[in-house]
């Protein structure tokens, strides 16, 4: 071994594109986007005892939470592909617009039939925890306002 070589080595190693995040040391790409996609339900949560049930703003905040649950559903779909080796799955995008539906399939073309059943229950399981999530989170702001009034 040279001498730049052995320089080299001790110096601490370049990060490439794919390591620049460093969050993706922590975990991988498909569990932080699951965790931003509670992290969305919470946020909601806690906005959603602000807003008049029948008023324009509480009706466009549903439909931005749709967004932006449909581009991570998308984005999960896209990471769980790439960590699995697979280019490009056909169903990623219906995924995406559908998830009851579209969910299934991505898990059915991914992966064997009892895997894909018990990533079904997972999500299902995933499920409920945003929807408690995001009740919780009301809750507490509910509990907050009700306590200052």
């Amino acid at each position: 071994m040279r001498v730049w070589q052995r320089i080299a080595a001790l110096a601490p190693r370049r990060l490439r594109s794919n390591e620049a995040s460093a969050l993706r040391h922590v975990m991988p790409r498909t569990r932080l986007l699951l965790l931003l996609l509670a992290s969305t339900y919470a946020v909601a949560g806690l906005l959603d005892p602000f807003l008049a049930p029948n008023d324009r703003t509480a009706t466009l905040a549903s439909v931005a939470l749709g967004v932006v649950v449909m581009i991570l559903c998308y984005l999960w779909c896209k990471a769980d592909a790439a960590e699995r080796g697979m280019a490009h799955i056909g169903g990623t995008a219906l995924a995406a617009f559908i998830p009851p539906i579209g969910l299934p399939i991505y898990f059915f073309r991914t992966r064997p039939v009892r895997r894909a059943l018990v990533s079904i229950g997972k999500s299902l399981l995933f499920l409920l925890a945003v929807m408690a999530i995001y009740v919780l989170a009301a809750f507490v702001v509910e509990l907050v306002r009700g306590a200052g009034a």
